[in-house]
């Protein structure tokens, strides 16, 4: 019976830990658009990764405004990012401001 119950509990951790995976990515993105819901104090950024082929746009969740407010659309940083799957956006960790990402590239 004590064996049941570790197993079942084991497995309940087990599904959890795995639905809820998030990934941390770092990158360059450039910034597309910036958005603002003022009702909610929420705050986010239309992004693309310059240098993906797909150049897929994605959303990037920014929870302080501050730090929104220093972002501009058509500039590029380099960002690190929490994720699951990017279709469902993304919520930032760290930005930094680059002048050319290109001189920044190591080939």
């Amino acid at each position: 019976m004590f064996f049941k119950s570790r197993l079942a509990l084991f497995l309940i951790l087990l599904i959890a830990t795995c639905g809820c995976s998030q990934n941390i990515t770092a990158s360059y993105i450039k910034v597309n658009q910036k958005h603002e819901d003022t009702t909610h104090h929420s705050y986010s950024i239309e992004v693309i990764d310059p240098f993906d082929k797909e150049e897929q746009e994605f959303t990037i969740k920014i929870k302080n405004e501050n730090t929104w407010n220093l972002i501009e659309e058509g500039e590029t940083y380099f960002a690190s990012y929490k994720h699951g799957d990017l279709n469902n956006g993304a919520s930032l960790s760290q930005i930094k401001q680059v002048s050319d990402p290109k001189q920044n590239v190591s080939k």
